[in-house]
């Protein structure tokens, strides 16, 4: 666990140092950390709105709030049940951009959400999904930028979020199916 430790200091030292260059900066970081998350629910409203036909829309409305449902709801919250990871502002005593969450740190609940959400957004249209990931990815770092995450918070956030995409992906019917 050392490494880890180690790790998370390092890079999140690194990631946060950053964000007091410059006011333009962390205007940005806020955006990013605070609101990006709600354009992104947006345009995933949209795109499944745009589904041709109204077999395909209930399908990847099903495959996003059923990747929600056991990433955020299931998987997350139980790790946050039986572990408590405390924030960096409250272990390094650092002041951070955005106000800080009351949930325990581990795992990023911004992560599973916006990988989860990109992930399956991917499944329905692959170009789309690419732009999500990467959105999910900037989300994901100015958390870390912001000072509310350590880095191996997001990343366990991440994989629970795509790894509940992959499986509700499994587990629902073929969209093909439903023509």
């Amino acid at each position: 666990m050392y490494w880890a430790m180690t790790f998370d200091t390092t890079v999140f030292s690194l990631l946060f140092g950053v964000a007091h260059i410059s006011p333009l900066l962390n205007g940005l970081i806020i955006f990013f950390a605070r609101y990006l998350p709600y354009l992104i629910a947006i345009s995933a409203a949209i795109i499944i709105l745009l589904e041709p036909t109204w077999k395909k829309k209930f399908w990847a409305f099903s495959l996003v709030s059923l990747t929600l449902l056991l990433g955020k709801g299931i998987i997350n919250e139980a790790i946050q049940f039986f572990y408590t990871r405390l924030r960096p502002p409250i272990v390094l005593g650092i002041e951070p951009l955005i106000p800080l969450p009351q949930a325990p740190s581990f795992p990023s609940s911004h992560a599973v959400i916006m990988f989860g959400v990109a992930m399956a957004i991917f499944f329905v249209h692959k170009k789309w999904g690419a732009i999500f990931l990467g959105l999910a990815a900037l989300v994901a770092l100015a958390r870390v930028m912001a000072g509310v995450h350590w880095p191996l918070d997001i990343l366990a956030g991440a994989i629970i979020g795509m790894g509940a995409a992959y499986i509700m992906k499994k587990l629902i019917p073929k969209r093909e199916e439903l023509s």
